[in-house]
């Protein structure tokens, strides 16, 4: 796979946010360029090793629906790989919430 993928993630503070935020330190194409937290606004995300990054607030200007996927709804990962190829190419941004 040679595409990249920009992944913004609401709600990264829990253990499921934690544990994709390891998955994406070691994939080579996909790279965490947003994460919210009402909680840790401001705070950095340390666990995140590809770039230095801070949990934001999340406003509403930050969403567009059509662009977002919701990992909860997707059991299976290949069919959310071919989500985020078929979104790539209408955008560069893709939304996971968690």
């Amino acid at each position: 796979m040679k595409a990249k993928f920009n992944i913004a993630m609401i709600g990264g503070r829990g253990y499921v946010g934690q544990e994709i935020i390891q998955i994406l330190n070691d994939h080579p194409n996909f790279g965490l360029v947003k994460i919210f937290s009402k909680s840790s606004a401001g705070d950095p995300v340390n666990e995140y090793k590809k770039s230095n990054l801070n949990y934001s607030l999340l406003e509403v200007s930050d969403i567009n629906l059509e662009d977002a996927i919701d990992i909860r709804e997707i059991a299976n990962l290949k069919m959310a790989n071919q989500l985020l190829k078929v979104k790539r190419k209408a955008k560069q941004l893709s939304l996971i919430h968690i």
